[in-house]
C-alpha cells in the first residue's frame, strides 16, 4: 500500500542495496571487465516496516526516474561495471527519493553499491553513508543480462541512527532491520561477437540487375558464394566485434580483402570489385572498397543505407546467437554512379533502387552466469 501521496513510498535505505545487486547481477567472465550500461531494480519494502512507518506518518516520495507502486520501488540502472571476479563490481541508478516526517525531510541519492564489499552507500542528506548490508546473492541469466534476487537487505547502525534522528523518531530504524528484498536486471553495454557471417545478394536486387549486362560475378579472397534458383549471395566472415544486445549498435566487417567480382569479358573489358564490406548497426549504413580488379585507385565510401522496414531480428540469449534477416540495402548515388560508369551503361542503375538484400547471423561464445 501507499502512505501519503500518490506514487508516494515508505523506506529509503534499501535503495542502495538495490542498486548493489544490479553490479553482482552481470555476467561474470574471469579476468574480463564486463560494463553496463542499463537495466532495472525492483525493490519490495518490508511489509512490517511500510506499517510502522505509515503509523508514524512517515512517507517517501520518488524523485525521477525513479518510481514507486504499492511496496515496490524502481530505479533503472544507468551505469556501472564489474572487472570479471564474481562478486567485485560497482554499479549507479538514476534518480533517489525524499523521506519525508512533517516539515523534516531527508533527500537521498548518488547511490552506488560495491559488491566486492557488499554493502551499498549513498548520499543522505548531504553526508555520504552506508545504507545497507546484503546477505547471499541468486543470479541467473536473462537474455545477455543478468537476474538477480537478494532476499534480505539489513540497515546498517550508522544509517539507522541518522534517519531516526533527522526524522525526529524513536527506534523505528534499527541496526540489522530488514528493510526488505530486492530483484534487478543489469543489461550489459554490448555482447562480444566471437564469430559470424554477411550474406548480401538475392532476387529482385541491383546484383541480379547486374546479369542482364552479361556481368560475370565472382568471388574474391575469403568470401564465399551460395546460389539456389533465381537468386545469389556472396558470403563474408565478421571478424570479433561487439554488439549492443537489441543488435541496435555495433560495427560488422568483413575482411579488407574479402570481396565480389564483376566483370564483363566482352570487348571493351569492363569490371569493378567490392571489397571489405562494413555495417554500420546504428547508422544503418553500408559501406565498401571500390575499385577496378586491378586494384588502382580504390574508392572506400557508404554504398547503400540499410531499411529494416521488413527486416526480422531475432535474439537468442540461450544459444548466443543474433540473426538479422531481411536487411533491404538501398543503393546510394555514389555506388550506381560507379556501376554506371565501368559498365558503360549511363541511367541504367539508379540511386534509390535495392542493391541486395542481407542476412546477418552473429554468434557469441559467451556463457551465462553461474548461480551465486
Amino acid at each position: 500500500m501507499l502512505i501519503g501521496a500518490r506514487n508516494t513510498f515508505i523506506v529509503v535505505p534499501c535503495l542502495t542495496a538495490l542498486a548493489l545487486l544490479l553490479v553482482a547481477a552481470l555476467p561474470q567472465n574471469a579476468g574480463a571487465r564486463v560494463v553496463v550500461s542499463g537495466g532495472k531494480a525492483t525493490l519490495t519494502l518490508d511489509r512490517g516496516l511500510v506499517r510502522q512507518l505509515g503509523r508514524q506518518g512517515v512517507r517517501v516520495t520518488p524523485i525521477r526516474p525513479a518510481t514507486a507502486k504499492g511496496r515496490q520501488i524502481g530505479l533503472p540502472v544507468t551505469a556501472g561495471a564489474t572487472n570479471g571476479d564474481a562478486g567485485r563490481g560497482a554499479l549507479t541508478v538514476s534518480g533517489g527519493f525524499a523521506f519525508r516526517s512533517g516539515a523534516r525531510a531527508v533527500r537521498v541519492g548518488g547511490v552506488l553499491l560495491n559488491t566486492g564489499k557488499g554493502q551499498s552507500s549513498a548520499r543522505i542528506a548531504g553526508t555520504t553513508r552506508i545504507l545497507a548490508k546484503h546477505g547471499k546473492l541468486e543470479s541467473s541469466s536473462a537474455g545477455f543480462g543478468t537476474r538477480i534476487h537478494i532476499r534480505v537487505l539489513k540497515l546498517t547502525g550508522g544509517t539507522a541512527s541518522a534517519l531516526n534522528r533527522r526524522l525526529g523518531l524513536r527506534d523505528v530504524f534499527r541496526p540489522g532491520r530488514r528493510l526488505g528484498s530486492l530483484v534487478a536486471v543489469a543489461t550489459p553495454e554490448s555482447v562480444p561477437i566471437d564469430f559470424g557471417k554477411i550474406a548480401i545478394g538475392g532476387p529482385d536486387t541491383t546484383f541480379s540487375k547486374l546479369e542482364s549486362l552479361d556481368v560475370q560475378m565472382g568471388i574474391w579472397g575469403a568470401s564465399e558464394r551460395w546460389v539456389a534458383p533465381g537468386e545469389t549471395y556472396f558470403l563474408f566472415e565478421v571478424g570479433p566485434t561487439a554488439v549492443s544486445t537489441d543488435a541496435s549498435t555495433g560495427i560488422l566487417e568483413a575482411g579488407s580483402n574479402d570481396g565480389v567480382t564483376m566483370e564483363v569479358h566482352a570487348p571493351p573489358p569492363r569490371n569493378l570489385l567490392l571489397r571489405g564490406p562494413r555495417i554500420d548497426l546504428a547508422t544503418r549504413e553500408l559501406s565498401a572498397t571500390v575499385s577496378a580488379l586491378s586494384q588502382e585507385d580504390p574508392l572506400t565510401s557508404p554504398i547503400a543505407s540499410l531499411d529494416y522496414t521488413a527486416a526480422r531480428f531475432q535474439i537468442r540469449p540461450k544459444v548466443g546467437a543474433f540473426e538479422l534477416m531481411g536487411i533491404r540495402a538501398v543503393a546510394n548515388q555514389f555506388i550506381t554512379d560507379q556501376l554506371n560508369e565501368r559498365f558503360d551503361s549511363p541511367g541504367f542503375f539508379q540511386a534509390g533502387e535495392t542493391l541486395a538484400r542481407i542476412t546477418v547471423t552473429l554468434h557469441t561464445t559467451q556463457q551465462p552466469p553461474k548461480p551465486a
